[in-house]
């Protein structure tokens, strides 16, 4: 506050003295803006760290869910895998047999072709 030039009156005093509390009042209402602003921040800071935190434990759930669906999917695999050889032992066994009839079935029939060769040539002299 600069130095009167004149003596002050208590009026002079009071009127500079109540533009001074407004102009302190006007800076106090901007720093509260200001704490305000910076409380909103925090907030939002805070709550963005709480998210993080929810999004890294619903991750880490997350990824525990797809550990478990995985070794699920991987057994039902295993099983799928073990039945489907169980059926092919079947059905290779199976074909195994019929291959072996049909063998069977070929000599025979060549047995008998070969003796109708061999009767054909009796009853034709040649033998």
């Amino acid at each position: 506050m600069p130095p009167p030039r004149e003596p002050m009156t208590i009026s002079d005093l009071k009127k500079s003295n109540d533009k001074r509390f407004v102009q302190v009042d006007k800076r106090f209402a901007q720093v509260d803006k200001r704490f305000v602003r910076v409380e909103r921040r925090l907030d939002r800071l805070q709550r963005t760290k709480a998210d993080k935190r929810d999004l890294k434990a619903l991750g880490d759930e997350l990824g525990r869910e797809m550990g478990r669906l995985r070794e699920g999917i991987l057994q039902e695999i295993r099983r799928g895998q073990e039945e489907t050889r169980r059926h092919f032992d079947v059905v290779a066994e199976s074909l195994r047999d019929d291959i072996r009839l049909f063998a069977e079935q070929l000599d025979h029939h060549s047995e008998r072709l070969d003796n109708h060769s061999v009767r054909l040539l009796k009853l034709e002299g040649r033998h």
